[in-house]
């Protein structure tokens, strides 16, 4: 029996934060998978979601079925902030191109500093609700 492992792994880490891990070759299935569990959460939010893009395998990403999913992503009301824990050629063009839709794309190098921009981001939201 064959066990399939996923390429691209959503997780929630809070009410208003999921994760999103990319491995090196994400297949255009897992990363269809992925979107639609991002469009799942959005749709059953009720503040901001902030999506952690865990990108440090410096994924081959399927750019076609990726910009999509992530366009698909920003009109929700709900769409909080990208925050992008890596880097990548790829994921920059991507980022450039949701850039011309939207403002709500941010880099880092660590976990840790992604936490604390959650942090603020967690309190403007709360400020707001």
């Amino acid at each position: 029996m064959e066990q399939h492992y996923s390429t691209v792994i959503v997780s929630r880490i809070d009410e208003s934060t999921l994760k999103i891990i990319w491995a090196k070759h994400p297949t255009r299935t897992d990363t269809i998978n992925a979107f639609n569990t991002i469009r799942l959460h959005l749709r059953q939010a009720t503040q901001p979601t902030h999506i952690i893009v865990d990108i440090r395998k410096n994924p081959v990403f399927p750019l076609a079925v990726t910009l999509n999913g992530a366009m698909q992503q920003q009109n929700h009301r709900y769409m909080g902030m990208w925050l992008i824990l890596g880097i990548s050629p790829m994921a920059r063009l991507i980022a450039r191109t949701l850039s011309s839709v939207t403002n709500n794309i941010e880099w880092f190098d660590t976990e840790a500093e992604i936490h604390q921009r959650l942090s603020e981001l967690q309190m403007q939201d709360y400020k707001i609700s």
